[in-house]
């Protein structure tokens, strides 16, 4: 009878164990909705201060060390051979010496990447300042894009894209450089071709009023020939891979940077590359600058 009685706790156990499972994905799928509200203004974490010390100033100006940017879909941490590893992440931006990161699908306390702030454990590993912001968010849990950096980050703020399976947005960081503040913006359009036709507007709005010098970098499911990008203002220059290679299974290079940046800077375009790595289901992209000054 023991038996019988435990059998029957453990199935009921299993039953609500369901149920509550029903109920957070039922929760999720309207923080989705709400979220997904186009053009609504949202604060993004910040985790940074003007006078924080950036680990990279530690050369003279003038010193040729090469000055990286790169965009990452991370797919929370979950390589190709299906194992989900922060730290590999971590050692990709650390191996590339990458001074600003634009990362995708970045998880906070999720249990599918171990319930951790991935934001905050790569700051943390690589020594650096973050702003992240979530694209869905439940409470403490929550997924979404962020932006690691070197340097101090003044401010970060967000704007949703909307969406129809899930909500998109735009984060943008001010960055305070040894040459001045730049913009940094990262996105991660939808993957539907309607979605991006109703989010591209509100992404070049934003872009129209951005400040030199400036950077737009991200995942956009599409590559940059697509006429969507196109519509893109002139002056947004989409830095060319040196050597052509796809970022994704396919051979498709749907991630990409552009950049505004004055012919006048003390920096310029050395090489633009994508590495290979199993760290997760997309390849980064690296953009190399090298100071005016080395090159003289």
């Amino acid at each position: 009878m023991s038996l019988m009685k435990g059998c029957n706790r453990l199935h009921k156990s299993r039953h609500v164990q369901i149920w509550t499972a029903v109920l957070c994905i039922a929760a999720a799928s309207t923080v989705y909705l709400a979220a997904g509200l186009a053009g609504k203004h949202n604060h993004a974490v910040i985790s940074s201060v003007r006078e924080k010390p950036a680990q990279v100033l530690l050369a003279a100006k003038q010193d040729p060390v090469p000055w990286n940017v790169m965009t990452y879909n991370i797919r929370h941490a979950k390589g190709t051979d299906d194992i989900t590893s922060i730290r590999r992440i971590a050692q990709v931006i650390r191996q590339e010496q990458a001074n600003i990161v634009a990362l995708q699908e970045v998880d906070s306390y999720l249990w599918r990447s171990g319930f951790q702030n991935q934001v905050e454990e790569l700051a943390r590993e690589l020594g650096m300042n973050w702003a992240f912001a979530p694209s869905l968010k439940l409470g403490r849990f929550a997924y979404g894009n962020a932006i690691l950096s070197h340097y101090p980050i003044v401010s970060a703020t967000s704007l949703s894209l909307g969406g129809l399976r899930e909500n998109r947005i735009l984060l943008k960081a001010v960055v305070a450089t040894d040459w001045g503040e730049i913009e940094v913006f990262t996105t991660h359009l939808g993957l539907s071709e309607k979605e991006r036709e109703r989010q591209m507007p509100l992404l070049l709005r934003h872009l129209e009023r951005a400040q030199e010098p400036a950077f737009l970098l991200g995942d956009f499911n599409m590559e940059a020939a697509h006429p969507l990008l196109q519509l893109l203002p002139e002056r947004w220059n989409k830095l060319e891979q040196t050597e052509k290679r796809g970022t994704i299974m396919g051979n498709r290079e749907i991630d990409h940077i552009y950049a505004v940046w004055p012919e006048a800077a003390a920096m310029r375009v050395q090489e633009v590359y994508v590495p290979v790595t199993i760290a997760s289901d997309h390849l980064p992209v690296v953009a190399r600058f090298i100071s005016e000054a080395a090159v003289d």
